[in-house]
Parts: structure tokens; C-alpha cells; sequence
């Protein structure tokens, strides 16, 4: 089973999707992700 990770970024329309081939490896990207939320508003990602 892959598991896949939709993340919409307020400077792009074009949603990111991360594919993971490990449930767990995808929660630690989405938490990653949202933990460095304050970098994406600065354009970093």
C-alpha cells in the first residue's frame, strides 16, 4: 500500500504531493511540514 500526502502552499496552486511508502515515514513528513509552517510563509519551502 503507498500512502500519499496532499499539502497546499499558499504561493502555489498546484498542491504538493509527497509519496511515502511507509505510513509512518508520511505522518513524520506531515508533521515535519506543519511544524515548519512558519518557514513556508516566509517562502522558504
Amino acid at each position: 500500500t503507498r500512502y500519499y500526502l496532499n499539502f497546499i502552499f499558499k504561493n502555489s496552486w498546484k498542491p504538493l504531493k509527497i509519496f511515502s511508502p511507509k505510513e509512518i515515514l508520511a505522518e513524520e513528513i506531515k508533521n515535519l511540514i506543519l511544524n515548519k509552517k512558519n518557514l513556508n510563509e516566509k517562502g522558504v519551502f
